[in-house]
């Protein structure tokens, strides 16, 4: 349908271009006409000076004017301007055989004005018979050229005159086609704008004004009217609308249904702070129902020494970009104190916050006695174990006597078994502080690899017992952090790696510069972790075993990896097929952000130029 307009548009302006340019055609060969017969007016002018000035060379005061034989070899600058004007004349009318027959005419009669102005330029009178003579000759030749040439440019102008004549019709019939071709384009323009906007008012105007009333509905969460019959896209978008409010509904009583069902408070609060609305999971978690709890502010519901918290958190809440997360303690209808933890989002265009309130009451209690354990182990488990190391080294050095081969065999045996049992317990303590967040980390600047050399130098005589070998290569690796706690971690790695080396072997250390960082690998020849111990090595002690199959320490191996996440790094290992060595790696970064990692753990700068 959108095409017959275009169409009749493109028709219409075809037939004014066609005829447009006729009439510019026209408009030029005018012009050009005009121009050729001014050039052959001043052709003729000059011609007729030059015929005149050749005529005055036999007056008597011209007497004594001496020919010039080489003279006649040379023509004047005005004999050339006339050959240039003819010959430009001629070029311009090629492609008209009539005019380029007559302006050829014109030039053989140019030349002929050009050879009697040579030949007169080149005699020479020696006597004024001589003189009388050749101009008796050569004169009636020059009025015979000079009618010739008359002729020849009045020939030209007749032509063009005669050209001229007939444009005054053709330009009028062109102009009269034109008004013509107008008048119709306005016309069919008009029946065509009156037939589109009916068009318009039928198929787009009405369809759309229902498509739009029923957006509006759906909005509004309203009935929709009957939807709209027909194949264009307006009918199909209506019914598109139709869909969508449908699949609207349904998922919005699977939301209401998930919602009433969910095993977490869900509610929304008010710009102020108040309860709009609740899930019915309220009256479990509260003792309230959604109708008893709307209305109270947040503060009402939280622990009084937690009321200012709550205030400070909703604020930081709306203000967030994107989810906050935070925790607060409630106090139920009964009194009881409940931990949870928020999720929330603020909804600017509708100024509510909804949250998501999970209940981590058993969690904190488990934190708590996950506390309470390592404060037992610290307090009545490493102090007695210490006092005992003590008193064994004690005795070791003969405080009771000198002891006996065997005796003093089995205090040695019982001091390196205390030592572990004290080692295991700091193993445990530290693991406990890196998990929970709670260590703090001093930031400086050191060289990573002069760190592996002192820890690699530390275990070097354990090694040379066992006949292994400890090789470290690289070169200088400047990064910030913790050089105690990374000294920790390599010290847990390179223990392990040289435990369970066979003899004969070697612990290689290599440290790579990559991007952003530092790789430190650590590869022995020691039995392989399996995979389902690697799969589990990084859970918690209390979930995992202490030790693996390998005899290697899970434990510290968990711990070297909670330190290289503290400082934003990442820790893996893999295993060589082709030389059945095992690595574990490490890849360092040059410096990190505090907001890369566990955001519990407390950051102290204390080198200069730290970022």
């Amino acid at each position: 349908m959108t095409l017959i307009p275009l169409i009749v548009q493109l028709s219409i302006v075809c037939a004014l271009a066609y005829f447009l340019h006729n009439i510019k055609t026209e408009s030029v060969r005018e012009s050009k006409s005009q121009e050729l017969i001014a050039q052959i007016f001043i052709i003729s002018r000059d011609s007729m000076e030059l015929i005149y000035s050749m005529s005055k060379r036999f007056e008597p005061e011209a007497e004594n004017t001496e020919g010039n034989p080489r003279g006649g070899r040379e023509k004047p600058p005005a004999m050339r301007n006339l050959d240039e004007r003819v010959d430009l004349a001629l070029h311009n009318s090629k492609t008209d055989p009539e005019m380029a027959e007559l302006l050829q005419n014109l030039r053989n009669v140019q030349n002929r004005i050009d050879e009697m102005y040579a030949w007169a330029r080149r005699q020479v009178y020696r006597t004024r018979y001589e003189r009388i003579t050749f101009k008796n000759m050569f004169s009636p030749q020059l009025i015979q050229t000079a009618r010739e040439h008359a002729n020849a440019t009045s020939a030209v102008v007749l032509l063009e005159q005669g050209r001229q004549a007939q444009n005054p019709d053709r330009m009028h019939k062109l102009m009269n086609t034109v008004w013509i071709i107008l008048a119709i384009a306005l016309l069919v323009s008009a029946l065509l704008a009156v037939f589109l906007g009916y068009l318009y008012v039928i198929l787009i105007k009405r369809p759309l004004k229902t498509t739009c009333e029923t957006g509006k509905l759906l909005a509004k969460r309203e009935v929709l009217p009957k939807a709209l019959s027909g194949d264009d896209e307006l009918s199909s978008l209506d019914r598109l609308l139709h869909s969508a409010s449908d699949a609207v509904e349904e998922a919005s009583e699977k939301e209401r249904t998930l919602i009433e069902h969910a095993a977490d408070l869900i509610c929304s609060l008010s710009e102020e702070g108040r309860i709009v609305a609740a899930n019915p999971y309220t009256k479990r978690i509260l003792g309230w129902t959604p109708e008893e709890l709307k209305g109270k502010y947040l503060h009402e519901i939280t622990v009084p020494e937690e009321s200012l918290l709550s205030d400070e958190k909703l604020r930081e809440a709306r203000e967030a970009a994107e989810l906050c997360v935070f925790e607060l303690r409630l106090q139920s209808a009964s009194k009881k104190i409940i931990d949870t933890r928020w999720s929330c989002f603020w909804s600017a265009s509708q100024k509510v916050l909804f949250c998501v309130v999970h209940d981590i009451t058993e969690s904190k209690n488990a934190e708590r006695m996950k506390q309470d354990l390592a404060d037992m182990i610290s307090h009545d488990l490493r102090s007695p174990l210490t006092s005992v190391n003590i008193s064994l080294a004690i005795l070791a050095r003969g405080a009771k006597g000198t002891l006996e081969e065997a005796q003093k065999q089995k205090v040695e045996a019982a001091s390196a078994q205390v030592s572990n049992l004290i080692e295991l317990v700091n193993d445990l303590l530290d693991f406990q502080k890196l998990s929970a967040g709670k260590i703090e980390i001093e930031r400086d600047n050191f060289d990573l690899t002069e760190a592996v050399e002192k820890v690699a130098d530390a275990f070097a005589l354990k090694a040379e017992e066992k006949h292994v070998v400890i090789d470290v290569t690289g070169e200088k690796a400047l990064v910030n952090g913790d050089a105690k706690l990374f000294t920790q971690a390599l010290m847990g790695l390179i223990s392990s790696s040289v435990k369970v080396s066979p003899q004969n072997t070697i612990v290689q250390i290599n440290i790579t510069p990559e991007a952003n960082g530092y790789q430190i690998t650590i590869s022995d020849s020691g039995e392989r972790l399996p995979q389902a111990e690697i799969d589990t090595l990084f859970y918690s002690p209390f979930t995992s075993k202490i030790e693996s199959v390998t005899s290697r320490s899970l434990l510290k191996l968990s711990i070297c990896k909670l330190i290289t996440q503290a400082h934003g790094g990442k820790m893996g290992t893999t295993s060589d097929d082709t030389n059945e060595r095992c690595t574990f790696w490490m890849h360092i970064p040059t410096s990190f952000s505090s907001a890369q990692v566990e955001p519990n753990l407390v950051f102290k700068d204390i080198g200069a130029g730290v970022t």
